[in-house]
């Protein structure tokens, strides 16, 4: 049999096993519980990062986050999680002023309640994370869509037997490590000469899906 066909064989093999068998899962079902008035809208089974959504609206902006996640690398059969690594967030001005985000002062709330934490934003090298960054502006009646990660998470990997070099980022724990877990966003915005800080306080409840063969 030539090397060819052999190596068919093997990945026919080989991908039946990674979709016949299928470890168990833990993930995070994100809900938004500060400000007390914002909602969260959410798929069924709350697995769909696509589908979850945290909103907050009041008379100056519209406000709605996202939390930026992947499932953990690891081999069919092992315990896999997901890798959450920031939170995306869409701001819209309902002001006929121009509002400035000044990102040198958004700050991101870890898990241990410890604020004062930088963060990055979009087009901005994670070699850069901590350095001085410019606001973002937003038109009047204008929206911004960015991705926010805070810099405790940003690490370069050299590499090793098991991984790939090549930076990594992770905002939280796994949801197989812990059960619950909070974290937040303090975010001032300027409307025109007016400067309002707004606080954002997300929870997370660890969900178990048990493996499927």
């Amino acid at each position: 049999m030539k090397v060819s066909k052999i190596l068919s064989v093997l990945l026919v093999v080989l991908s039946l096993g990674f979709v016949g068998c299928g470890g168990e899962m833990y993930f995070f079902k994100f809900s938004i519980t500060e400000p007390e008035i914002a909602k969260t809208i959410s798929s069924p089974t709350g697995q769909d990062k696509n589908s979850v959504k945290m909103l907050y609206a009041d008379s100056m902006a519209n406000f709605e986050f996202r939390i930026i996640g992947g499932p953990l690398g690891g081999y069919p059969g092992d315990n896999m999680g997901t890798n959450y690594r920031g939170i995306s967030i869409v701001i819209s001005n309902n002001t006929d002023s121009i509002i400035t985000i000044d990102w040198n002062r958004v700050t991101f709330i870890d898990p241990n309640g410890t604020s004062g934490n930088s963060v990055m934003h979009n087009n901005i090298k994670y070699t850069d994370c901590s350095s001085n960054k410019s606001p973002s502006i937003i038109s009047p009646k204008g929206r911004l869509v960015d991705d926010i990660v805070p810099c405790y998470g940003v690490r370069f990997n050299s590499g090793g037997d098991f991984s790939l070099a090549g930076w990594e980022v992770k905002m939280i724990p796994d949801a197989s490590e812990i059960k619950n877990v909070t974290f937040g966003l303090y975010l001032p915005i300027q409307f025109g000469t007016i400067i309002r800080n707004y606080i954002f306080s997300i929870n997370g409840e660890s969900v178990y899906v048990p493996p499927s063969y």
